[in-house]
């Protein structure tokens, strides 16, 4: 980097503030940025930029690259990074890396067990905080985001992750790197890359275990046998399950012992045991009613009697308890304002409309889920609608709507 007397650099500074980023943040996604799209890994961190803004330091041309698709400016001017030559600035596809950096707005109050900020900065500058802040922020704003806006962001994460804690993890290393895959993993079934998901399913799993956190490792494996479930291996995803509840044990929140018997109903109703469904209905229903205080990690979200309900929607719809399904479908659809959740839940209900005989509602209501995961990239839905439409009558008025929205899908991919 070259020493250049300057005056302080307000652009910049203002362009991180109006992102809502700390030092800290723009400094690891600028190391991101610069691994995933040169293949070099930088040690830039909040002093560096402090140096940038208050013009003791000037970006070299890799760095001026990166803060230009980190905070998504026009031209080096906007930055107050305009080179001293004529000599332009490459260039650079921003749109796939920093898009999902919008996640990243308020990261600061997403706050993870082990986190901690310098005293003397004010300014979370531990590596390992580095690491997890951000992950919790995609976290939290992944299903408001577009799959294919936040997957690339979240995958250069992993990379500069791997890179910077990878080398003989501690614990809680351990902990934030099985976070960070779980999200990527998550991530991929979305986009329908149901290898990759897997892939980073077990890397989660592997280093939760070696976290030594107990909630964290039960959290990963049921998270994997959810997603084996939704493959359509509900038999395989009950053994991940059974895994899961032998590690999480008794002793353990209630928010963890609802969603696992939650997972438990939809996956023995895909497997068409009923009794077992039911019962671990009624004990989902029993946990939900006893969660007191605040969402542990590695939960985001509270898992609250309408979260517990939008499940039983989808395992009593697989056992054809249609009233019982609508009645809890009646409980679930207020809550659901996050859109991809809502374009998935509309598909499943969708699904126990068609059970029902109902293929005019059926065909409205996963016409409206494909519409809103063609809106957020979630090809998890698009497939889970394509598979309904072809257990659905082949040829009927009913499903115009529906088959004319497939096709305008259909033609939008192959343009």
């Amino acid at each position: 980097m070259t020493r250049t007397p300057r005056k302080r650099n307000t652009r910049l500074e203002q362009a991180r503030q109006d992102k809502g980023l700390s030092r800290s943040q723009l400094a690891v996604l600028v190391n991101a940025y610069v691994l995933d799209h040169h293949g070099q890994r930088r040690a830039t961190d909040q002093r560096h930029v402090g140096k940038w803004e208050r013009g003791e330091l000037r970006p070299d041309a890799v760095s001026r690259e990166a803060l230009l698709a980190v905070l998504d400016a026009s031209g080096p001017d906007d930055i107050g990074c305009a080179p001293p030559t004529r000599a332009t600035v490459e260039q650079v596809n921003r749109k796939d890396f920093l898009r999902g950096a919008a996640a990243l707005t308020s990261s600061a109050l997403l706050r993870v067990p082990w986190q901690h900020t310098s005293s003397d900065t004010g300014i979370d500058d531990d590596p390992l905080n580095l690491v997890a802040v951000p992950t919790r922020a995609y976290r939290a704003g992944e299903a408001h985001t577009h799959t294919a806006t936040l997957a690339p962001a979240v995958t250069a994460h992993l990379r500069m992750a791997t890179a910077m804690l990878g080398h003989r993890p501690s614990p809680v290393q351990h902990a934030a790197l099985a976070e960070l895959n779980g999200l990527a993993a998550w991530l991929a079934a979305d986009a329908g890359d149901d290898a990759t998901a897997r892939r980073r399913y077990a890397a989660a799993v592997d280093h939760a275990e070696r976290s030594g956190h107990t909630l964290l490792t039960a959290y990963m494996i049921a998270s994997q046998g959810h997603h084996t479930i939704e493959s359509g291996f509900p038999r395989a995803g009950l053994d991940q399950l059974d895994r899961a509840a032998l590690t999480l044990g008794s002793p353990a929140p209630a928010t963890a012992h609802a969603w696992l018997q939650s997972l438990y109903a939809v996956g023995h109703a895909r497997a068409g045991h009923r009794k077992l469904a039911l019962s671990a209905l009624r004990a989902a229903e029993t946990h939900t009613a006893r969660q007191r205080g605040d969402t542990v990690w590695p939960f985001v979200f509270p898992f609250d009697l309408a979260k517990a309900a939008r499940y039983r929607s989808a395992a009593l719809g697989r056992l054809g308890d249609i009233r019982a399904a609508d009645a809890a479908w009646t409980v679930a659809r207020p809550a659901l304002k996050a859109p991809k959740v809502h374009a998935l839940a509309l598909a499943h209900h969708a699904e126990t409309l068609a059970v029902a005989g109902r293929i005019a509602e059926s065909g409205h209501t996963a016409t409206t889920a494909l519409t809103l995961a063609g809106e957020y990239g979630s090809a998890r839905t698009i497939t889970t609608v394509r598979r309904l439409r072809e257990r659905l009558p082949a040829r009927t008025g009913d499903l115009a709507g529906l088959d004319a929205a497939l096709t305008a899908l259909d033609r939008a991919t192959t343009a």
